[in-house]
């Protein structure tokens, strides 16, 4: 939910973000492509990169790439700056995906795996959800130049998971 939130968030906040670093219609169209474009590319990294060291790790390093990210993506001052940004952020949460839903069936009993897959692609919504919710919050009190700014900002909290993903989670037998 909170890489969803990362992720979603830059469709409520695309007019503002538009409007204060003047862009046109291909700009926009790019930047609304790009971290889905670099998710896919993302998840099929991590997925080898889980392999080789691990869900738990891998998942540390893609949580922090979407959070930092996130959070450039609220400094940036010009296109270029975004779109790098966005990119970045496409592939920590494509990565996070991948290793997390590793995890999850790794961890999953056969006989309750589906559901357990099923809450972790349930939990999308629940970010983007989240995301309409901060974004329409934000609008209402403060400048538009500054609440797609802040809605950025809002993405380090994934930061926190993974310091608790580092001290909480195991790696599954099936990887060890």
């Amino acid at each position: 939910a909170l890489a969803a939130f990362d992720l979603f968030s830059f469709t409520f906040v695309l007019g503002a973000i538009r409007d204060d670093l003047g862009l046109d219609a291909n700009q926009v169209g790019i930047l609304a492509s790009a971290s889905l474009v670099a998710a896919a590319v993302g998840g099929v990294l991590a997925g080898a990169l889980a392999d080789r060291i691990g869900r738990v790790r891998t998942i540390q390093l893609t949580i922090v790439a979407y959070a930092v990210a996130a959070l450039l993506s609220g400094l940036s001052q010009d296109y270029w700056q975004l779109l790098l940004c966005r990119v970045l952020l496409g592939l920590g949460y494509g990565g996070d995906w991948s290793a997390s839903s590793l995890l999850v069936a790794e961890y999953a009993r056969p006989d309750t795996r589906g559901r357990a897959l099923g809450a972790l692609s349930g939990a999308a919504p629940v970010g983007n959800i989240l995301a309409a919710l901060a974004a329409a919050g934000l609008a209402a009190v403060v400048s538009p130049d500054l609440s797609w700014r802040l809605i950025f900002a809002i993405g380090l909290v994934p930061a926190l998971v993974a310091f608790v993903v580092r001290r909480e989670v195991r790696e599954p037998p099936s990887f060890r």
